[in-house]
């Protein structure tokens, strides 16, 4: 993976735990995800009066794989969102976002989209999930389903899912909006592009999923009065975040890779569960934040 994929994704990873820390801080929900993904859709579809002569380009199939990359998108959006609203950050975060670490190389692999891993990387890979079991534990003889089977864990885990979606659909989506404009320094821009068109699929994913209901909409109504501006402000660091991992898309040959790298968020999501909103650590969550990471240090070396 290129040095610059790497920087890329480290970046976007602090970025990522600090909207999810200050989601999770105004009154989370499906839908106040839902309202600070609209929001921050807002923001940036504007944004596609520059883009004019590029539309006409791109192709039935690219646009396919965008209502499905928004329906994914929106999947893990209500699920992140339900899953804060049970429990803790801390817990749920590294949950739903290292998952996908472990979903995403097997569904690459079936349709052939990435090069080959390594055992070095799937080692990775197990470490990050073995940390993921370990972080509910509050001692070592505590070990139980009840700590997974729970409603906060079934939520996490639909929000892996939308994860594991969108990465596998956006990765082949970006490669072939690549084929159309094979021009050197142009990944940035295609990847604002793809991120624009993919924040309105996903905002009309979220807005069928809500508007329908009487109390989504009561409830959205309280929160745009209460809190637009955090909802605004978490809505565009939701897309800025992903589309800098868009961009470091183009400078990897498998997007596993990039998946398992973005997890570095993990740690940094923890500290924030814990030091901003003083939610209860134990010496289990630290032994699995040390395994997350550990496994994060093999997949960026």
């Amino acid at each position: 993976m290129d040095n610059l994929a790497i920087i890329l994704v480290l970046i976007s990873s602090f970025m990522h735990a600090g909207w999810n820390c200050l989601g999770k801080r105004v009154k989370p929900s499906g839908t106040s995800f839902t309202l600070s993904a609209l929001l921050g859709m807002l923001a940036f579809a504007p944004l596609l009066i520059f883009y004019i002569d590029w539309l006409g380009e791109i192709s039935w199939g690219i646009w396919h794989l965008l209502i499905l990359s928004g329906f994914f998108q929106a999947i893990y959006f209500l699920g992140l969102g339900q899953s804060y609203r049970f429990g803790d950050m801390s817990l749920m975060y590294p949950v739903s976002r290292a998952l996908p670490v472990l979903l995403v190389p097997p569904v690459i692999g079936l349709l052939g989209w990435g090069a080959e891993l390594s055992s070095e990387k799937w080692l990775a890979f197990t470490l990050i999930v073995s940390g993921c079991m370990i972080l509910p534990l509050w001692h070592w003889s505590d070990f139980r389903w009840s700590h997974y089977l729970n409603p906060a864990s079934a939520f996490a885990v639909m929000a892996a899912v939308g994860i594991t979606g969108y990465s596998v659909v956006d990765s082949r989506a970006l490669m072939l909006m690549r084929e159309l404009w094979p021009i050197e320094g142009v990944a940035f821009k295609s990847a604002l592009l793809y991120l624009i068109l993919q924040a309105i699929t996903t905002s009309l994913w979220l807005g069928l999923f809500s508007f329908p209901f009487r109390k989504q909409r009561r409830e959205m109504a309280q929160l745009f009065a209460d809190h637009r501006g955090a909802l605004f402000f978490t809505g565009v660091a939701m897309f800025s975040t992903y589309c800098i991992v868009l961009t470091a898309m183009a400078f990897a040959d498998n997007v596993s890779l990039i998946v398992a790298l973005r997890q570095t968020s993990i740690p940094v999501g923890v500290l924030m569960g814990v030091w901003l909103l003083g939610e209860r650590a134990s010496s289990q969550k630290w032994w699995g934040t040390g395994l997350i990471a550990s496994g994060l240090i093999l997949v960026s070396i």
